[in-house]
Parts: C-alpha cells; structure tokens; sequence
C-alpha cells in the first residue's frame, strides 16, 4: 500500500514537474545605464491589461517571471518612446542586453526564434525609418525653394523606392510562413506616417497571417484576434462597397451642393456640357497648395474649350480658405461647409487623403482619378481638341519695276 502511495505521489509530482516547465517562462536581462531605472512589461494579448514593473539593480539587471499557456506578445518598456517588441513562448526563457538611452536600436535577445527573428526585422524597420527621416530633413531645408515641387516630386519618388523594396522583404516573410507569430507583427509595422500594410488594401495578407496562426497555435489569443479582425475589415468593406460603386470610374458622380466663399450653394450638377474636375483640397495642405500652381496652369489652357474645376476645401476656418484662394489665384468655383473631414461630400467621395481628384465627362460620369503632374493636362487632350489654327503664307508685295 505504502509502496502504491509512493509511486502516485511520484506520478503527480512527475506531472507537476511537467506542467511547470511548459508554462513557466521568464525575461531576464542586463540594461546599460539603466541601474535603479523602472522597467514595465506589458502584455498585448490581454485586454485591459496592467503593466508588469520592476527595478533595475545597481547592475541594471532585471527579471520577470511568467507563467503563460500559450504565445503572448509584449512590450519592454522604460516610456512610451523607449520600448521593445518581444514574442513568448510556454517554456522560454529569453535573454536581453540593451543601453537605456535606446533600447530599440541596441537590443539583442536570446532563447526565443520568434524574438530573435523579430528582432532582425524590426533593425531593418530601423534603419528604412531612418532613410525616410533624412529624406523628410531634405524637405524641411527646401520649404521655401522656389524648385520644391521638383525636389518633393524626386524625394517621393526615393521614398516609393524605399517603400517598395521594405514591403517586398516583409511580404517575402509572410510567405515563407516559417514564424506566422512574427508575421503578426509585420503587419502593423510602419514606414515613416504610413502604415506598410493596409488592413483594407491588403485583407489578403491579414487572411493568410491568420490562417497560418489558426493552424500553428490553434484557438489562442492572438489567432482568434487576428481572426475577428479580418472578419470586420471584410465587413466593412462590404458595407463600403456601395460607396467604392459610387465613384469608380464610368460611374455618375455623387452630387454636392455646398456655399462658395459668398455663401451662396453651388451645385456640381450644374456645370452639365462641361469636363469638370472635382478636386478636394485645403488652405493647410501643402501639397495641396503645389498641385493649385499646377491646375491654375491647366485652368489657363483649357477653361475656353468646357473645362471647369469644382474645388471643395475640407478648411474650417474660413478666413484662411479665402486668403488661400486669393493667395493662389483660384478664381474658378470653390465651395466647402467648413467642417473639415465631416464634409459630407468627402465621405460620399471616400476621402481618406488630400489632395485628391476626379475628373468628369459632360455627362457628369467619372472618367479618371487622382491625376498629378502632367497626368490632367494629358488627359484633357483626349477628350478635349484643341483645333490648330491654319498656317499663315507669308505674303510678298512685289515692288514695281521702273
């Protein structure tokens, strides 16, 4: 009897022993600089979750111990500028070495493929932001060139560049599908202001981010996350879809009736017999303010052969929309109701960016969006002909002989 007890008593701490090496996990590290420092660990799987602290020693050692039961992602942070991006496993037991001043750029982390690979992805993030950062310093030491719009149009174009081939190496990422955990997070990663990855644009990569999640760490946190997300970014797009009908191209265009500077309503229906563009713009947009220098032009060559613009400022202080009107000599049609991005005629349009345009047939259907540059000039000259004016013969007077 005493022999069986002994041998249940030995199954069950067997089982204990078991359970506690795969949940129990810990961070631990070193932080240069950082001795007597707050340090904060916050889970990202948990909603409403508390941070977790501690206080570096006089060695700037830390430690925390965890017990989880399936991956987790969180952050180690001193502030909200200062942090780090790590993935967790039951059982692991990561390593970190970092300097206070910047623990995002100096990191190092063992014990974890997710982490460590993550870590490699998010330097690169680094160094693209970087890159994009001395691009944008270029801008700021050229605002009153009078060559910007050259200078911001080649800086955009480095910039894409730089987009691109950052995009191109995550996508590869995700397909590879070797850490779907580390793809998660790819995601959300940004590039500059602009997220790399739009959940509307790219549903397609959230889907297969979340199918792989589902199939590796099956019904945890993060994949039924990722799961109700793309499930209500689908349905939203499908309750927008009405609204992308509405202004794709051989469509009517939505109408808008707002006041000019005068208050009086205009409607866009009316300039009917006429190409029309309808461009949405605003005293404070900068490069809303360029493009104007590029339409006036335009505006000039065409507004004697039916072509008008219809510009809706998304302002709210109505003094600076009519001082950028005279400022920038727009003496065609501009209307707005002053309320910014409440305007309803941007959200019947679907807004999400100025500047941004449509140009329109006489019939009032839309037939191009977004033109740049030289793009609506040469997009008038294949709709709108401009008859060439028939060779003069220079005339000779003979002189008469004597």
């Amino acid at each position: 009897m005493r022999i069986f007890f002994l041998l249940s008593l030995f199954s069950l701490l067997s089982i204990y022993s078991c359970k506690e090496k795969d949940t129990l996990s810990d961070i631990k590290g070193s932080i240069y600089e950082g001795n007597n420092k707050v340090i904060y660990l916050l889970d990202l799987t948990k909603k409403g979750a508390v941070p977790d602290s501690t206080i570096l020693n006089f060695n700037g050692d830390f430690d925390f111990n965890l017990e989880i039961t399936e991956p987790k992602d969180v952050i180690l942070y001193f502030d909200i500028s200062n942090h780090i991006r790590l993935l967790l496993l039951p059982g692991e037991h990561l390593t970190i070495t970092a300097d206070y001043a910047n623990l995002d750029e100096t990191y190092r982390v063992n014990g974890s493929p997710n982490s460590e690979f993550l870590q490699e992805i998010m330097q690169k993030n680094i160094s693209c932001n970087l890159e994009i950062d001395s691009l944008n310093s270029i801008y700021r030491a050229n605002e009153t060139n009078q060559r910007l719009l050259d200078i911001m149009n080649q800086l955009q174009a480095k910039a894409l560049k730089i987009f691109a081939k950052h995009r191109n190496e995550l996508e590869e990422i995700i397909n590879a599908n070797t850490h779907p955990l580390v793809s998660y997070i790819v995601l959300s990663l940004r590039l500059g202001p602009q997220n790399l990855f739009d959940s509307t644009k790219d549903i397609e990569w959230f889907k297969k981010v979340s199918d792989a999640i589902q199939e590796t760490y099956p019904e945890t946190t993060i994949a039924v996350s990722i799961k109700n997300f793309v499930e209500s970014v689908e349905l939203r797009m499908f309750q927008k879809l009405t609204t992308e009908q509405r202004i794709s191209i051989g469509n009517i265009a939505p109408e808008i009736a707002l006041p000019n500077q005068n208050g009086d309503t205009v409607r866009l229906s009316s300039f009917r017999g006429k190409y029309v563009l309808v461009d949405f713009w605003a005293s404070w947009c900068k490069p809303c303010r360029l493009q104007n220098q590029n339409l006036l032009k335009v505006y000039n060559s065409y507004r004697w052969r039916k072509f008008e613009i219809y510009q809706v400022s998304l302002d709210n202080d109505k003094a600076e929309w009519i001082k950028a009107i005279r400022n920038d000599y727009l003496y065609w049609t501009n209307v707005s109701d002053l309320k910014m991005w409440d305007c309803q005629a941007s959200k019947d349009y679907g807004i999400n960016g100025i500047p941004s345009n449509f140009l329109l047939d006489p019939e009032g259907r839309i037939i191009a969006r977004d033109l740049r540059e030289n793009q609506l000039e040469a997009k008038l000259k294949e709709y709108i002909k401009i008859p060439v004016e028939p060779r003069k013969e220079q005339q000779i007077q003979l002189q008469p002989t004597e």
